[in-house]
């Protein structure tokens, strides 16, 4: 033991050395990746930017989409009730006219969305 005792001391000196070696390279190391990081950070909050302007974008068409859908459904109404009246000349009652009118257009009835 007497003779490994002072060969232990520069042991230590070698081990603390390699420690600091290694920790300054995990430094060195985790300092290039924060660097990488933020530019990553920079380039998702460009994304995130051009995904809510498309997120509203969409919503602006989803918007028309049901607008276009009423003026359908109004444009459908519309051509029943015409029908209706036109057919109240021929039959004299608006009931049976409004019933002729809505069997005759019971496809485009039941896809009305309102």
């Amino acid at each position: 033991m007497e003779m490994i005792r002072p060969y232990l001391n520069y042991l230590n000196i070698t081990l603390i050395i390699i420690a600091i070696i290694v920790f300054i390279v995990l430094f060195i190391k985790l300092l290039k990746t924060m660097k990488t990081v933020a530019l990553v950070s920079d380039e998702t909050q460009i994304i995130n930017k051009h995904l809510d302007i498309t997120k509203t974008k969409i919503a602006e068409i989803e918007k028309t989409e049901k607008s276009w859908e009423a003026l359908g459904s109004t444009f459908v109404v519309y051509i029943i009730l015409r029908e209706a009246l036109r057919y109240r000349k021929r039959y004299g009652s608006i009931t049976k006219s409004f019933t002729r009118a809505c069997v005759r257009h019971s496809t485009q009835l039941s896809k009305i969305r309102l």
